[in-house]
């Protein structure tokens, strides 16, 4: 009896723990040889903005950051930028949703305090020598667009990389994010790190998994000044999309993505202008991405 139940208990709880369709560690460590790791992935059934307990994710944002190193996944870019209105979280592992077309790559934020950098991050390529996942991507910018396209503070950091290909890597050492001056960094104006409850910087990473086409889209398949027109820029209240005369309507589709990188529609025009609302946006810089049937464009587009 005592073994029938026993084994209750180990099925019960192996069904419980839901068994992710893809993660790994991720391991780093200080210039002492300090050492952490998290454990990240994607899952239909994930989500980027909750901790999920069927996955073994547990919150720990209630303990104060290890006062020498110690490493994170949270959702305080997102919350800083108001893309969530849910809880502060802190977790060692967190299984986010898996990429659903090539023009929606999710993303996993690591937050890092460290007092000793360079910090060194390692993992194991092999994991992502398929075409599933060789364009993921560990990063050091915001992950929004693509970073050969789109400059701006809010997403740039300090660090000595933009991003680097897993797959083709096994490991990168690194230094923060923040600027030297951080105390005197203007509040808001930075998703790349933050000040922890004890005026500590934090600094924020990014694991963005994707395939190929995340790592092989240019400026030249992505953007034309010419052929899209956004005005007024920047908009207030509302802002016009000005397509081509001989755009095929019946393929094409209009995208808006928020300042951290989360689609807010997609629509189908029917004419050559195009009216995108903006009153209930917060400030900030958006993209506005086109597909023509054929092509990815892009635009900025400043809601003020």
């Amino acid at each position: 009896m005592k073994d029938l139940f026993l084994l209750a208990v180990i099925v019960l709880t192996a069904n419980f723990i839901r068994a992710q369709e893809f993660v790994f560690p991720m391991h780093f460590e200080d210039a002492l040889g300090n050492r952490d790791t998290v454990f990240i992935g994607y899952d239909p059934n994930g989500s980027r903005d909750v901790i999920l307990p069927e996955f073994g994710e547990m919150d720990i944002a209630h303990i104060p950051f290890d006062s020498v190193f110690d490493v994170r996944i949270t959702n305080q870019a997102d919350i800083s930028a108001g893309e969530t209105t849910e809880e502060l979280f802190h977790t060692k592992k967190k299984i986010i949703l898996p990429p659903a077309s090539f023009y929606f790559w999710p993303r996993a934020n690591i937050d890092i305090h460290a007092l000793h950098w360079p910090v060194k991050a390692s993992w194991d390529p092999a994991l992502f020598n398929n075409l599933q996942h060789e364009g993921t991507l560990f990063a050091s910018v915001h992950p929004m667009g693509w970073w050969d396209v789109i400059w701006y503070p809010v997403w740039w950091g300090d660090s000595n990389f933009d991003k680097v290909i897993m797959f083709e890597n096994h490991e990168i050492t690194f230094t923060p994010n923040y600027p030297e001056n951080w105390q005197d960094y203007p509040d808001g104006e930075s998703l790349v790190f933050y000040a922890d409850d004890q005026d500590r910087p934090i600094a924020t990473y990014f694991v963005v998994f994707g395939d190929s086409t995340l790592i092989t889209v240019g400026v030249s398949e992505l953007h034309d000044g010419n052929y899209i027109k956004v005005f007024p820029n920047p908009a207030a209240t509302q802002a016009w999309l000005q397509l081509p005369e001989n755009m095929p309507f019946a393929q094409a589709q209009i995208e808006l993505y928020s300042p951290t990188g989360r689609l807010l529609f997609n629509v189908q025009p029917t004419s050559q202008f195009h009216k995108i609302e903006v009153a209930h946006l917060p400030k900030g810089l958006y993209l506005v991405r086109l597909w023509d049937g054929e092509r990815w464009y892009m635009e900025k587009l400043f809601v003020r």
